[in-house]
């Protein structure tokens, strides 16, 4: 994937920006991929998705998560929102140097995370 990729909404310019990715791998850390994952599918569509893409439900051990943050331009502000994995494996934690690449390391007044534990930077 690209370090980051720039679109609009509306007047707003927009880049989304990579923190890396991380793989997890199950168990003992996490139930199997299709019990955690996709919690709520009935078995028969579960087994119908899997056989789309060739994967097989007692053998499926690991998948790879990607974070990505979004950095929104309003023109008046620039506004980041989540904050990325930090340090949680060392292919995450990219983050500001993705920003620094791009010349949005500085004036940040808000930040937005769906949680405090992935609130890893401190602006």
């Amino acid at each position: 994937m690209k370090d980051t990729y720039r679109f609009n909404i509306g007047e707003f310019r927009c880049i989304a920006v990579s923190d890396g990715s991380h793989t997890y791998y199950t168990p003992p850390n996490f139930p199997p991929p299709p019990v955690f994952l996709f919690a709520n599918a009935s078995e028969e569509q579960l087994n119908n998705v899997l056989h789309e893409y060739n994967l097989d439900s007692k053998t499926w051990s690991e998948w790879v998560s990607p974070y990505i943050c979004l950095l929104i331009d309003t023109g008046q502000q620039l506004v980041l929102v989540d904050t990325g994995a930090g340090n949680l494996s060392p292919e995450t934690g990219k983050l500001p140097e993705n920003l620094k690449k791009r010349n949005r390391w500085w004036g940040y007044r808000h930040y937005y995370s769906h949680s405090r534990a992935s609130r890893p930077y401190r602006w």
